[in-house]
């Protein structure tokens, strides 16, 4: 019985680790081919906070577009929201959205997918950081099925004039990105074969 279970544990991992590796590689390729949003064609923008880069270049695409509504997601509380409204033409001010609850991607989506529903919006591009973007359209995407969701990846600055994807940080912060979406594909698959089951 101990063998059989050795040999089970041995074939299990020569099947998943090729798998997990190809998977990882086809993330990261994924996430390197995203191109940045110069324009919004969409009907709202939605800022998932995180890394320092977002709330910037969230605030930069709604100065160039007032007339698009924006919610930032997963404000913290110690943030002064005059500081926010600094550099947006005081007309655009009543289209900004800020949501205080968030504390996790979920949370994020089920703030984004409540704020879309509140504003029949049909269609909302999403701006989060690269590494972070397959993660979140699925979790949004899951709560907003019939809302088509438009990436927009944010990279640091200067990344593609040095190679920091290669940075130690950076690869890092993809390996740990992609198992969070691989456990998301996992809860989700769970889920909805539950589903299918009757189970849930």
């Amino acid at each position: 019985m101990k063998s059989f279970l050795k040999n089970a544990v041995a074939y299990l991992s020569l099947m998943i680790i090729p798998l997990w590796i190809i998977g990882f590689f086809g993330f990261c390729l994924y996430v390197l081919s995203l191109e940045a949003v110069k324009e919004i064609k969409t009907d709202g923008l939605a800022v998932l906070t995180g890394s320092p880069e977002r709330i910037p270049e969230g605030l930069r695409l709604f100065k160039e577009h007032p007339e698009v509504k924006v919610l930032i997601s997963g404000m913290n509380p110690r943030v002064v929201e005059t500081k926010l409204y600094k550099n947006i033409p005081s007309e655009a001010i009543p289209r900004l959205a800020l949501g205080w609850t968030a504390t996790n991607t979920y949370e994020n989506a089920r703030e984004v997918r409540q704020w879309v529903l509140e504003n029949k919006m049909k269609s909302v591009t999403i701006l989060t950081s690269f590494y972070h973007m397959p993660r979140s359209l699925l979790e949004i995407g899951d709560l907003l099925t019939e809302t088509e969701l438009v990436p927009a990846p944010v990279f640091p600055k200067g990344f593609y004039e040095s190679p920091k994807w290669l940075h130690t940080r950076t690869a890092w912060l993809m390996f740990v990105e992609y198992n969070k979406t691989l456990f998301v594909l996992c809860r989700l698959g769970i889920r909805n074969i539950g589903r299918l089951l009757g189970l849930s």
